[in-house]
């Protein structure tokens, strides 16, 4: 008898130990999720407080990138701008004693062929020598001058499809179907909704391996290299679509002085390579600047003969101006976990800024 209530003694001594250190492991396990809960919770909200903190200095940081710019726009002669190697080129930059790094590149538009004005802004007909300069750019990198068709019916405001162009009811019937704008661009992404054009053809390098091979630094000239570079054989570099606050009604007018290779060579159907790449050649020995025609003046091959008897440059003098008139600032910082991107479009003759984009 005693026995046995010693054993059930013992029996139920074990029981309860043994639901003490149950109950103890349950205790401490609650403890720890709950301990993980919150901290998981504070470092939850510490990196979502970060990640924000990251982005707001980014931004800003980005904003003095373009504010920099701007004063470089206002305050650096533009020749300087070109000798001093601050246009074209991706400037990187600190900001001391602050997590942040970016880079800042400034170029000058209306050394392209706006495609904007492919189309007259006061009767809504083809501009022949936009028109043609850009069949010419096409020529030159390999693609046929009949996706222009599509452009031109894309901006025009009528519904009379060009050979090789879209309308309304040729847009309704696409897969999947889209609307005509028959408006400007406000992007050249826009071109992509245009059937012809596709990412390959509009960023992509136009030459082919083998012509990549022949124009290799293992067999051009440092001087070569430079007139002709990998960015000019890219079609979406020749092109622009900002229109200044108060439009040139001509729309043929090139900057010369920011004009890619490419563009020079479109010109004119006299304006062979040679010519194109003696015209790059001296405005690189001026420190990328022409002041004015007379500095053309001393390119001999300019002076060969062109249509009504004239010489190359007789015949484009007029379509050419020497001043910037519109500048794109594309500023990329990276702070933390973040990054922003800001760009500007800056009318020197509005003295404001036409578009921001962020």
């Amino acid at each position: 008898m005693v026995f046995q209530s010693s054993a059930r003694f013992k029996s139920s001594r074990y029981s309860r130990g043994y639901i003490v250190i149950i109950l103890t492991i349950f205790i401490l396990l609650i403890t720890y999720s709950s301990i993980k809960i919150v901290f998981d919770s504070a470092m939850y909200e510490y990196q979502r407080v970060k990640w924000k903190a990251d982005y707001v200095r980014a931004h800003f940081l980005a904003q003095s990138g373009l504010s920099t710019a701007m004063e470089f726009i206002k305050k650096i002669k533009q020749d300087q701008l070109y000798q001093f190697g601050i246009l074209n080129q991706m400037i990187p930059f600190q900001f001391p004693g602050m997590d942040g790094s970016g880079t800042l590149t400034l170029t000058e538009e209306t050394g392209k062929i706006n495609v904007n004005y492919i189309i007259n802004f006061f009767d809504d007909n083809e501009n022949g020598d936009v028109r043609h300069m850009l069949d010419r750019l096409s020529e030159h990198l390999n693609i046929s001058p009949d996706i222009w068709d599509g452009v031109e019916d894309w901006i025009d405001e009528n519904n009379v499809a060009l050979p090789h162009g879209y309308e309304e009811v040729d847009y309704s019937m696409m897969e999947p179907p889209r609307r005509i704008k028959n408006g400007r661009l406000h992007s050249l992404e826009e071109l992509l909704l245009i059937p012809g054009f596709d990412n390959w053809l509009l960023y992509n390098d136009r030459r082919s391996k083998y012509e990549k091979e022949a124009y290799s630094k293992d067999f051009a000239t440092e001087e070569d290299l430079l007139v002709q570079t990998d960015e000019d054989y890219i079609l979406a570099n020749n092109l622009t679509y900002y229109i200044p606050e108060k439009a040139d009604v001509d729309g043929r007018k090139i900057n010369i002085n920011s004009a890619p290779y490419h563009v020079i060579l479109s010109l004119s159907d006299f304006m062979s390579p040679d010519v194109a790449q003696a015209v790059v050649k001296e405005r690189i020995k001026k420190g990328g600047y022409f002041q004015s025609i007379n500095d053309l003046q001393s390119i001999t091959q300019l002076l060969l003969p062109s249509s009504g008897g004239g010489t190359i440059l007789d015949e484009i003098k007029g379509q050419l101006v020497f001043k910037n008139r519109i500048y794109k600032v594309v500023v990329e910082v990276s702070s933390g976990l973040q990054s922003a991107r800001i760009v500007g479009i800056y009318d020197t003759e509005a003295a404001k800024l036409i578009m921001y984009l962020e």
